[in-house]
């Protein structure tokens, strides 16, 4: 088969050479042209040859992110929990870096933000302009106090806004 392929190249490489009218340097850019393309047809052919005796695999094995864990006790939790008092502590079903985090660096790890977690990620998702006021002026003030500038601060309240 591949011997079949390469000779009926090279006869329609010379039977274009022969129905050429053009200037011979025109004339090579085609053949350069054409041989290129023959190549490239002969890789084509090798691949598809190759893929015949070694069919291709794919397997999907799933996720493999390190579910993250740190006490609801720890003073980051509790510190961030004074600044977000309205907000569920809960699991997430969804995969982070928080688990490598906390597992494999020691680093006290949780994951939060603005917006309503069973519509994350989803075809509906939304969070509100309130919601991101809130959050950005209660996550500046938790920045603040866990790096020991603002101990005495007061939560934010959504009616302020």
């Amino acid at each position: 088969m591949l011997v079949l392929f390469v000779v009926a190249n090279g006869l329609l490489l010379v039977l274009i050479l022969l129905f050429l009218k053009v200037a011979w340097v025109l004339s090579l850019v085609k053949i350069l042209l054409l041989l290129v393309l023959n190549l490239f047809l002969l890789y084509l052919l090798f691949l598809i040859l190759f893929l015949i005796d070694h069919p291709v695999n794919v397997s999907f094995f799933g996720a493999a992110w390190p579910p993250g864990h740190l006490s609801s006790s720890h003073p980051f939790v509790s510190s961030l929990h004074r600044y977000f008092p309205s907000s569920p502590i809960e699991a997430a079903p969804w995969a982070t870096d928080a688990g490598y985090l906390s597992l494999f660096c020691h680093v006290p790890s949780l994951v939060f933000g603005p917006g309503v977690s069973r519509v994350a990620h989803s075809s509906s998702e939304f969070i509100s302009l309130s919601s991101i006021r809130l959050y950005s002026r209660s996550l500046a003030s938790f920045i603040l106090d866990w790096v020991g500038f603002a101990p005495d601060f007061v939560p934010v309240d959504p009616s302020d806004l």
